[in-house]
């Protein structure tokens, strides 16, 4: 545990207040820094908050999928310029991650697409060996750090893992990150081309569409990256029933890079960025520490719950 100069409690409180406060503010006009995490179905009536609790006591239908999420902050040893003949066998942690990926799982071309771009991914073969070379790269907080992350102000991926029961056939928004304050230029490489566009407010999302699998006890998820931007804007959505009004922000969507992969229960997907952050995995999963350090954000996802025949109506 790091040292902390020494602060009044009265201090540390009214610091607390302030940025708890700022966070529930912003977090109503639907622009916050921080604050609950949220998965978004756009056939939904209303956004729903997911619990951040075991996914075992999240109550789905047994006709859904129950896909949970969880974020890694990690920190990777920068390079020293002194290098001896010893080090040159010393393991690399950044590889060591990808011991336990399996890249092929994904179609090549739409591999190749993703690097491009920033974004390298995989389903886990390995998920204990997985999570321990995880903790051994994450950063070591202190109790006041630790507080601030139970209390979803500590960082840019604090507060979104989550779990979520999903049907077949809709459509599902995962946050990678809170919305960023101002405007920032997003760069893209698309169609062979650099694009890119400067965006107010963005923030990062995959969107996620499940589909029955090849196989019984498999599933079939479309994921697509894309990039909410701008001000919330009303919209109408008609159906048989009734037209909905929605409040939604504009987003670029990344069809080209959209895949797709097939995963059973307790399968996992590893989503993490490049070791060198190029393209849009540059703003979707790296973000800066509360020291100014740079981190890298992993994603994984893990099937929690398939529906089998057991669970037919």
């Amino acid at each position: 545990m790091r040292e902390r100069s020494p602060i009044s409690v009265l201090a540390l409180l009214h610091s607390l207040s302030l940025r708890v406060g700022a966070c529930s503010a912003v977090g109503f006009l639907g622009l916050a820094f921080t604050g609950c995490a949220t998965w978004n179905n756009p056939g939904r009536d209303t956004e729903t908050a997911v619990s951040r609790v075991p996914s075992e006591t999240v109550r789905h239908h047994p006709q859904s999928i129950l896909l949970r999420s969880r974020f890694f902050s990690i920190a990777l040893p920068e390079p020293t310029d002194s290098s001896t003949a010893s080090d040159s066998f010393a393991t690399d942690p950044w590889q060591d991650l990808w011991r336990s990926v399996d890249e092929t799982a994904i179609n090549h071309a739409v591999r190749r697409r993703l690097i491009d771009n920033g974004l390298r991914l995989g389903v886990v073969n390995n998920v204990q060996r997985l999570k321990d070379d995880l903790a051994a790269l994450q950063p070591a907080i202190d109790v006041i750090d630790e507080f601030m992350r139970q209390a979803d102000v500590a960082d840019e991926v604090a507060g979104l893992d989550s779990t979520e029961p999903m049907r077949l056939g809709g459509r599902y928004e995962l946050p990678l990150r809170h919305p960023v304050a101002g405007r920032h230029v997003t760069l893209a490489r698309l169609g062979g081309e650099t694009v890119g566009r400067t965006l107010s407010e963005p923030q990062p999302v995959l969107t996620i569409s499940p589909q029955a699998g090849p196989m019984h006890g498999q599933v079939r998820l479309n994921l697509r990256p894309e990039i909410q931007h701008g001000e919330m804007r009303k919209s109408f959505t008609t159906s048989r029933a009734a037209v909905r009004m929605e409040q939604r922000r504009e987003s670029w969507a990344f069809d080209e890079l959209q895949w797709t992969i097939h995963l059973g229960e307790g399968d996992v997907l590893m989503v993490a960025p490049t070791r060198e952050p190029r393209g849009i995995g540059r703003g979707m999963l790296m973000h800066a520490g509360e020291g100014g350090e740079k981190r890298r954000t992993v994603l994984l996802l893990s099937v929690d719950h398939l529906p089998g025949a057991e669970d037919a109506l």
